[in-house]
């Protein structure tokens, strides 16, 4: 059904140039098929971001909702597993977003030991109000499948952890493994502690990824997609149909 309505468009848009590389495979003409890079504002996110001093940033953060696949309870396991082996004191694990999952997972951090250092904040979308907790974090954790969030870290600077083998959306192509942050074997909660621990230990490879993460923020910016957008369309009205 898909295929059908493809082939009965005069353009068609895509967020990443991998699925647009399998609809030409599958036989849709190539001068039909267009990319826009999926983003949010991140000029206005930029805006709000400071410098990145990796010394000044003991915290790990999550942003995004509370549901089965995105197993923010692997990251609990993680992070527990993470402050036992390392002098991590000052760390605390925050959580921006809400769910169904929310009260299970407070209990989770309960029997961890953890509680009093995971910091679950709620939904929270103002820059403004979102901007002091991303500025006092080190990393950007996706435990899960992983979305918009990654290019919404990107616009703070923050280097990303990644889940290799997760059914991410497209936005994932705006990663780039040992670039702008590093994947973990998906579901080890012992790989992704080990993950943490190095850009913990390791402060000028963090802020080396913090300006490539702010580097691609750049690249996936609305304006960008816009264009793309106005391109396909330009394109489309002076071809003509078919």
């Amino acid at each position: 059904m898909r295929k059908l309505y493809f082939r009965c468009a005069d353009g068609i848009i895509l967020y990443d140039s991998v699925r647009a590389r399998e609809l030409i495979d599958h036989g849709v003409s190539e001068r039909r098929v267009f990319v826009a890079l999926n983003s949010v504002d991140t000029r206005a996110y930029m805006d709000y971001a400071t410098g990145f001093q990796a010394a000044t940033r003991p915290n790990v953060l999550y942003i995004g909702r509370l549901i089965p696949e995105k197993k923010v309870d692997l990251l609990l396991r993680a992070y527990a597993r993470f402050r036992s082996t390392n002098q991590a004191e000052r760390s605390r694990l925050v959580i921006i977003g809400d769910g169904p999952e929310r009260k299970s997972l407070e209990e989770q951090a309960a029997q961890l030991g953890i509680a009093k250092v995971v910091d679950f904040q709620g939904e929270i979308t103002d820059p403004e109000f979102i901007a002091p907790l991303m500025n006092r974090a080190f990393v950007s954790v996706g435990p899960g499948v992983v979305g918009l969030s990654i290019v919404h870290s990107f616009s703070f600077g923050l280097p990303a952890l990644v889940a290799d083998k997760d059914n991410h959306g497209p936005e994932i192509c705006a990663f780039g493994d040992g670039r702008n942050g590093l994947s973990f074997e998906s579901g080890d909660s012992a790989d992704l502690a080990a993950k943490l621990s190095k850009l913990w230990n390791d402060r000028a490879l963090t802020t080396s990824m913090s300006a490539a993460a702010v580097a691609t923020a750049r690249e996936f910016s609305v304006e960008a997609m816009a264009e793309s957008f106005l391109r396909a369309v330009n394109t489309v009205a002076a071809v003509g149909i078919r």
